[in-house]
């Protein structure tokens, strides 16, 4: 041992500072593994809450959507998932909504009935609720979950692109949650659900803010709060509330002009 300590203190001064050169590599080499070890738990998990677009957390295992409907068990899964509550704060949107007891509403595009059961409690045994959606599956589905809950007044109802299947003023409430996007020629078919409503009638729009977040479609796959109430404006409508409570999502309330007091001058 003190043979080797002489032999290293008798080293030129290039030798010693290579050796110190190659313990400083070493040093960092084994700083940079250990941060790694520390760091790779949170960037993996930081990596598994997103995958195409949307968070994992939010969604059920193995299932990523897709903008076009493909199966409606997968759909179902989605609507239905346990952690959607969180995100879609369903009962401060009926709170907003201001819904009264014997309210008929129809939830356009209602898929799993998410919010059609709830409508169905919000309004009362005298009030009725309307899950229409183009989708046999999730009809039927809707029709299922309304007797398993025994609410006769939560009515599913099977549509098409271009008609509600409602009768002609017997709607208080339009509710179209993520779904107006998916609605072709919406300005026309806005304008001829006006038919459904009641004097006084209202139409609710929850949608996806158009921009990149943690949660929800890419935004292509979206359609701004501007456009929105643009076409809404064309279809014959006029704004009547804009609200911002939810994370992800604005809110929207509109009644047809028909509906504004007219003012006349001399």
């Amino acid at each position: 041992m003190a043979a080797k300590i002489t032999e290293v203190r008798s080293q030129k001064p290039e030798a010693r500072s290579q050796n110190i050169f190659t313990l400083f590599s070493v040093l960092c080499l084994l700083s940079s593994v250990l941060w790694c070890l520390i760091l790779a738990p949170m960037l993996v998990s930081a990596d598994s809450e997103m995958k195409g677009g949307y968070r994992n957390d939010y969604l059920p295992r193995g299932i990523v959507p897709k903008h076009e409907m493909d199966k409606a068990e997968n759909w179902i899964a989605i609507f239905e998932h346990s952690k959607r509550d969180e995100w879609q704060e369903p009962d401060k949107v009926i709170e907003k909504m201001n819904l009264k007891d014997g309210d008929v509403i129809a939830d356009i595009g209602a898929g799993s009935g998410y919010f059609t059961r709830r409508f169905a409690m919000a309004v009362g045994l005298t009030g009725k609720a309307y899950g229409v959606d183009i989708e046999p599956e999730l009809v039927k589905y809707m029709g299922d979950d309304a007797q398993k809950l025994n609410l006769k007044n939560y009515i599913p109802r099977l549509a098409t692109m271009a008609d509600s299947g409602l009768d002609p003023g017997s709607v208080d409430v339009v509710f179209i949650c993520l779904t107006y996007h998916h609605i072709e020629d919406r300005i026309n078919y806005m304008n001829k659900l006006k038919k459904i409503l009641k004097k006084g009638g209202r139409v609710v729009i929850v949608a996806f803010y158009k921009k990149k977040m943690d949660f929800g479609p890419p935004p292509d796959n979206k359609i701004s709060e501007e456009v929105t109430i643009e076409e809404m404006k064309e279809a014959g409508y006029h704004l009547t509330k804009r609200l911002d409570f939810l994370r992800y999502q604005y809110f929207l309330e509109f009644e047809p002009v028909e509906n504004q007091p007219q003012t006349y001058t001399d």
